[in-house]
């Protein structure tokens, strides 16, 4: 496929939704600069934009794909991308087998570029990448029936956990800010454990998590409580989080949830009675029922 500028902002602006052409604009100016880089044989839309349910308050995913015989090329695509955005925020994040690039332009648009070297299984499946440029046979494709991070895991349950399990540990130190901070992480985990449960083909992170949500989850969501920064409501709010998890964790197959789980859930159960016997007598019985 000839690199032609033209027929690239064509193909950008069909992929993209209708409603969204200053994303389309900036979108197709990060397509042409990578597309002028030798070391970048094919390049992908990935995410939300190649699933089909991209909105104007979408992010863009893209997936790059550079030659086997070179190292990922982090500072040409550093270059191109502030050439093509003069974004406000740049930032990569190497990761084992590719580098991530966040970019937010100066309308606030987000891009998201990912590199992968073609000798590299990627850390997305075939079906969920749309060409843009390039070979289509260049990638080397993640071949599992679910990707790295799509499904509920334990991992995924095990974390929400674990930070659950912190409370004691603040509101010990009498950190209400802390305690406060910890029900926005808690709330993120279970909105990603909603999310996959629903579809496990979605991604981990929370926004597209909520977007293929089943309605049976966002109920079971919508009964948490509004978070306030003292002690018996970050209390209730975690005991609530708790129930909503125990729902979510009914829809998870059984094989998921292994047997070192279910001891994690017991000793978490254990440590909330232990740590806050007191609390949970003023509040309702509903909010807690481990």
């Amino acid at each position: 496929m000839e690199r032609n500028e033209k027929e690239l902002g064509a193909r950008v602006k069909a992929l993209l939704p209708v409603d969204a052409p200053a994303l389309a604009k900036a979108a197709g100016a990060c397509v042409v600069r990578l597309a002028c880089m030798e070391s970048i044989e094919s390049l992908w839309f990935v995410g939300s934009v190649a699933k089909g349910y991209a909105d104007r308050y979408s992010d863009v995913d893209m997936l790059a794909v550079t030659r086997a015989d070179r190292e990922i090329p982090v500072a040409e695509t550093e270059h191109a991308l502030q050439e093509a955005l003069s974004p406000v925020i740049l930032k990569s994040r190497r990761c084992p087998d590719s580098v991530l690039f966040n970019v937010v332009s100066p309308e606030w648009l987000r891009i998201d570029v990912s590199l992968y070297r073609s000798d590299v299984p990627m850390a997305y499946r075939e079906h969920d990448a749309v060409l843009v440029f390039g070979s289509e046979s260049s990638p080397t494709w993640n071949r599992e029936e679910q990707g790295p991070t799509g499904g509920t895991s334990t991992a995924q349950v095990e974390e929400l956990m674990r930070i659950m399990g912190l409370l004691p540990v603040v509101l010990g130190r009498e950190d209400i800010l802390g305690g406060f901070t910890g029900c926005g992480l808690v709330a993120n985990e279970l909105i990603r454990i909603a999310g996959t449960v629903s579809d496990p083909g979605l991604s981990s992170g929370a926004l597209s998590a909520s977007k293929g949500m089943s309605q049976a989850a966002r109920d079971t969501l919508s009964r948490l409580p509004g978070i306030a920064i003292d002690r018996l409501a970050i209390i209730n709010f975690h005991m609530a989080a708790w129930e909503a998890l125990c729902r979510l964790m009914a829809a998870i197959p059984l094989g998921v949830l292994d047997e070192r789980l279910r001891r994690t859930e017991a000793a978490l159960a254990s440590l909330y009675r232990r740590e806050f016997d007191r609390d949970l007598e003023r509040l309702p019985n509903q909010a807690f029922s481990m």
